[in-house]
């Protein structure tokens, strides 16, 4: 299926559903890469929830609809115990706690710092299903955590370089290698 029925029927459906007959999707476009991805910009949070919901109700048997974006904020001086358990594992509660004590949607979190270490605190990346807590936590600077406040920044992503598993040389992967 191409961009343009999509855009169509997702067109369509809104503005029936709104009873609003100006409504305009912002943009479809086409994944270069991935010429069967289609992508659906939306203008906030509660379009692209109308959004998906028509796409899922129209489109569901030949279109799979991917999850909402989430967004990601790196937490810094968070206690050790209020996020791992006594075998360094995530806890199962952790995700619904912080969302209960920061009144915001934490979708996962994933300890940053070396597990193994005896420092009591450390940092973590939380996942939010929300841009504007997002944003409400970068621009307040604290993240709270289990009675205690964490600084919170953006979580800066650095890839690793690509490495081959068969020569251990860099700039390529190991189904790519000509070395073996």
């Amino acid at each position: 299926m191409s961009a343009g029925p999509i855009w169509a029927a997702v067109e369509t459906e809104i503005r029936t559903m709104e009873n609003n007959m100006d409504w305009r999707c912002r943009a479809v476009t086409v994944d270069p890469k991935n010429t069967s991805r289609i992508r659906i910009a939306c203008r906030d949070e509660d379009e692209h929830r109308l959004v998906k919901k028509v796409a899922e109700a129209k489109i569901g048997t030949e279109v799979r609809v991917l999850r909402g974006e989430l967004y990601l904020i790196k937490v810094d001086s968070v206690n050790k115990a209020a996020v791992l358990d006594e075998t360094d594992e995530i806890r199962v509660v952790a995700a619904a706690a912080f969302s209960e004590e920061n009144e915001a949607t934490v979708a996962k979190i994933a300890w940053l710092s070396r597990k193994e270490s005896a420092k009591a605190y450390g940092s973590m990346a939380v996942y939010l299903t929300k841009g504007t807590d997002a944003r409400r936590f970068l621009a307040d600077g604290f993240f709270h955590a289990v009675g205690e406040s964490g600084v919170t920044s953006a979580f800066d992503y650095r890839p690793c370089p690509m490495q081959c598993y068969n020569c251990q040389e860099l700039g390529h992967k190991s189904f790519q290698c000509k070395n073996v």
